[in-house]
């Protein structure tokens, strides 16, 4: 009995060293537009599914969570934050937020102020793509006219516009959310200038500023700069410190630039944007965000060259840092829904399959995170079956997902 007492006791620290606890540090800031961010007190942070609680300090904003059964790069899974009359302003970074070395940032803003932002946004941008769409259709009616184009033409090319404007008229709330939360403390002078202009209606003002600030042009040259002082070594690293801060900023100019142009109905110009920071900077998340614009302008051929770019970038990453794995299945999924819009039902099999079992991989370890992604791959396979007329499979599916959502 002593012997098999010790031998318990002994399976029990055994266990308990490979239970491991992290403290995992972070600052909550007060949003201050064109300021900067200053530190914010108690806010209270919501994490993992005990729902355990954290207040951030009064006097400097740290806070700390404590998390159990988590290695370095695992996603900290869902967070509500609470603070009266105010709320998260880089939600997506805190929907992205993952256990690091590094202080995890929280930044919040007057909810009612935002609220205010977005709502005069939606009217702007509606005023502006209804201003399009009737210059557009008096052009169109002016060439019918003079005989410059024959009546079916014509109306298909009404047709088109029209669809346009209904097209950005669902995605006005979206594109205003992200507008208004641009940092203003991230970007130059001269697009903070910009953002004022947007923000009072002077759209083509706005348009203007932005385009005399040759922001891509600077990010060629501070990467340029970048890559200089990365040849000098310790005699540029000066240089090399102000050529970073340049391009981040220019970044982040171009990434405002980009809202501005969607928000004013230029998808040319937005997407000339966005594949000059996917082919300059060749980063995944660049990549990817590329892909899924021209995935939703129905461009697909373009989407899926740069779907496949990032999905590359993300799985040579996940090799040695798990935390990118959540990113390939999400790119698998995007890749399958595109190849199923385009018929490439084979192929579109094959790519759901493969995110389903990266996404189930994940849930054994974090079901609350990931498990919605394991139901929501196993109903995206449901429907792929039943457009192929495959009834027996596709129930499966459905009766599988119904069951994980349950």
């Amino acid at each position: 009995m002593k012997k098999q007492l010790c031998t318990f006791i002994l399976c029990i620290f055994a266990g308990l060293a490979v239970a491991q606890t992290i403290t995992q540090r972070g600052v909550t800031y007060r949003y201050n537009g064109k300021q900067q961010r200053t530190p914010l007190g108690n806010v209270t942070i919501t994490y993992d599914a005990n729902k355990r609680s954290t207040v951030s300090n009064e006097q400097n904003g740290v806070f700390s969570l404590t998390l159990e059964n988590r290695k370095m790069g695992e996603r900290i899974g869902q967070v509500t934050v609470k603070k009266r009359e105010m709320m998260v302003f880089n939600q997506q970074a805190v929907d992205e937020w993952s256990v690091r070395k590094e202080p995890l940032v929280l930044i919040l803003c007057n909810a009612d102020e935002f609220e205010r932002q977005k709502a005069n946004l939606i009217e702007i941008g509606k005023r502006e793509a209804k201003k399009k769409y009737d210059k557009q259709k008096a052009e169109l009616e002016a060439k019918l006219n003079a005989s410059q184009m024959k009546q079916q033409e014509y109306e298909a090319a009404l047709d088109s516009a029209y669809e346009e404007l209904k097209r950005f008229q669902k995605n006005i709330g979206e594109y205003a959310d992200l507008f208004a939360r641009i940092d203003e403390s991230e970007i130059d002078t001269l697009a903070q200038q910009a953002l004022d202009l947007f923000n009072r209606g002077e759209v083509d003002q706005a348009i203007k500023l932005f385009e005399q600030g040759n922001y891509m042009q600077k990010l060629d040259d501070a990467l340029r700069l970048s890559q200089q002082a990365d040849e000098l070594v310790k005699v540029a690293e000066q240089a090399k410190s102000k050529a970073s801060q340049d391009s981040l900023q220019a970044i982040q100019s171009v990434k405002a630039q980009i809202e501005a142009y969607k928000m004013n109905n230029d998808w040319d110009k937005a997407g000339q944007l966005l594949k000059g920071l996917a082919d300059r900077l060749n980063t995944a998340e660049d990549c990817f965000n590329y892909a899924y614009f021209c995935d939703n302008q129905y461009q697909f051929h373009e989407a899926e060259s740069y779907y496949e770019r990032a999905l590359e970038i993300y799985r040579r990453l996940a090799t040695t840092n798990p935390q990118y794995e959540p990113d390939v299945a999400i790119t698998l999924n995007n890749l399958a829904n595109l190849y199923s819009n385009t018929q490439r039902f084979e192929d579109s099999e094959v790519m759901y399959k493969e995110a389903l079992e990266t996404y189930r991989r994940l849930a054994q370890t974090n079901p609350q995170v990931y498990e919605p992604d394991v139901a929501m791959t196993l109903n995206n396979l449901a429907i792929l079956y039943s457009d192929t007329q495959r009834f027996e499979d596709s129930e499966v599916m459905y009766k599988e997902a119904l069951e994980t959502y349950r």
